[in-house]
C-alpha cells in the first residue's frame, strides 16, 4: 500500500507538468494489477527507434534537442526521471519527441521493488557507473545526463542495444570504460561526444 500511495503522489507531479516534449498524463486507475495503470494520448508513431526506422530521413539533431529540452524542463521542476532510455521516449503525431515514464521506475528501484536481474536487464546498458556501484546513491539529476548521452549513442546507431554480455556491461560501467561513437553517428555529434568524454575523465 505504501508503494502505491509513493506512486500516486509521483503521478500526481508528473500530472501537473506542462511542456512540448513531455507526454501528458491523462489520469490514472487502481482496477488494473497490483500497480496503478497510467493513461495517456496512444502515440502512433512508437517509440524513438521504432520512428528512426521507419523516417531515415529525420534529422537526428532535432530529435535529440527535443529530447534535451524535456529533459532540461523536468530538471528546473526538480523532477528526475531516473528511467531515461529510447523506449521511454515516444514520438508525436507531429513527431516531436515526449519523454514519458518518469519517476515511477525511481519509485519502484528506491522501495526495491526491482530487485531480480531480469528486472533490470531493461534499464541496466543506460544506467550511470554511480548506479551500478556498490553503494550507489540512488537516481540524480547526473545520471540522467549519462542516460540522455546513452540514448543519444543508440539513436545514432538507430538500433537497440543487444541484452548479452550483461555483467561485461556492468564491468566496465563500474570502470568507466569510454564507448565508442556509431560509424553512423553524425559529425557534429560525433564532436560534441568526443569533447563530453573528455571533459569527464
Amino acid at each position: 500500500a505504501m508503494i502505491v500511495q509513493t506512486i500516486i503522489k509521483e503521478l500526481k507531479i508528473w500530472s501537473r507538468l506542462d511542456h512540448q516534449n513531455i507526454l501528458q498524463l491523462r489520469g490514472y486507475t487502481l482496477d488494473d494489477g497490483e500497480f496503478p495503470a497510467l493513461v495517456s494520448e496512444w502515440m502512433t508513431n512508437g517509440t524513438m527507434l521504432e520512428y528512426l526506422k521507419l523516417n531515415p530521413q529525420v534529422d537526428l539533431f532535432d530529435m535529440v534537442k527535443g529530447i534535451a529540452d524535456g529533459l532540461m524542463y523536468l530538471h528546473k521542476e526538480d523532477v528526475v526521471h531516473a528511467d531515461l532510455k529510447s523506449d521511454n521516449v515516444l514520438i508525436s503525431r507531429s513527431g516531436a519527441p515526449l519523454l514519458a515514464d518518469f519517476g515511477i521506475s525511481r519509485t519502484l528501484i528506491v522501495t526495491h521493488t526491482v530487485t531480480t536481474l531480469r528486472e533490470l536487464m531493461g534499464s541496466v546498458r543506460w544506467m550511470a557507473y554511480e548506479l551500478l556501484a556498490p553503494q550507489e546513491s540512488g537516481p540524480q539529476k547526473t545520471t540522467d545526463v549519462w542516460a540522455f548521452g546513452m540514448v543519444v549513442y543508440v539513436g545514432s546507431e538507430r538500433d537497440h542495444l543487444s541484452d548479452s554480455y550483461l555483467f561485461d556491461v556492468l564491468g566496465a560501467a563500474r570502470q568507466r570504460v569510454s564507448i565508442r561513437s556509431p560509424f553512423t553517428c553524425p559529425n557534429s555529434l560525433r564532436h560534441r561526444n568526443g569533447k563530453s568524454t573528455k571533459s569527464s575523465l
